[in-house]
């Protein structure tokens, strides 16, 4: 596990690390805290409530931003728009978790990770990996299964390039670190959901097509 406790006054968060590809990056988890998007009818009306999850993380969240935040920049707004909760996982969440199984009426959980600038970020099993140019396509999808890597999609953007679910690992900063190591990998990043103030550049290569960047006010 890529990670150890630190303290920050009275803030006790888990320091993290991941590449964005061959830049080592440091994050803060917030341990003990889950996002949890909620599952919604057509009308965007989520069909169960975050108290089903677990006691409200809001304000733990909150006191873990970044003080260089403008005023006015409420991350945790953003990601309620979009029906994503913050909470302390209740005893029937946390054993859902434990055994890797999705929690009946949410979409998608993930830790909360806290940025060096302050963002607030949920880091899910998802990531984009890209192997080497050489390799074929069939040489690519072995080596997916090889190591536990269940495709979403085929990025069409660049050769050998792939959002991923990782199976088995703690997430997917865990399976970053793990498949930098790998030489035929090129590339390990994590699908961050992210809001990021407007002064910030996204990292996802299909930024334009999710929500945070209609919701960064």
């Amino acid at each position: 596990m890529n990670s150890f406790m630190i303290f920050h006054g009275r803030r006790q968060v888990m320091e993290r690390v991941y590449y964005k590809r061959d830049r080592r990056i440091v994050v803060e988890e917030i341990p003990d805290v889950r996002a949890v998007q909620l599952s919604a009818d057509d009308r965007g009306v989520p069909r169960a409530s975050a108290e089903s999850f677990g006691t409200s993380a809001v304000e733990t969240v909150r006191s873990n931003v970044s003080a260089e935040l403008p005023e006015d920049e409420d991350p945790v707004a953003a990601f309620e728009q979009a029906n994503w909760s913050f909470v302390t996982p209740s005893t029937g969440m946390a054993r859902a978790l434990t055994a890797e199984e999705s929690p009946r009426g949410a979409e998608e959980v993930g830790k909360v990770i806290i940025g060096r600038s302050g963002s607030v970020a949920v880091a899910t099993n998802r990531l984009n990996v890209q192997l080497q140019p050489s390799l074929s396509e069939e040489e690519c999808e072995a080596i997916l299964s090889e190591k536990n890597l269940d495709v979403l999609t085929k990025l069409n953007f660049a050769p050998n390039l792939y959002e991923v679910v990782a199976q088995g690992r703690e997430d997917a900063l865990a399976a970053s670190v793990e498949l930098h190591e790998d030489e035929r990998f090129t590339l390990a990043e994590p699908t961050l959901i992210e809001h990021i103030p407007q002064r910030f550049t996204p990292n996802d290569p299909r930024f334009t097509e999710q929500w945070q960047w209609n919701n960064t006010g």
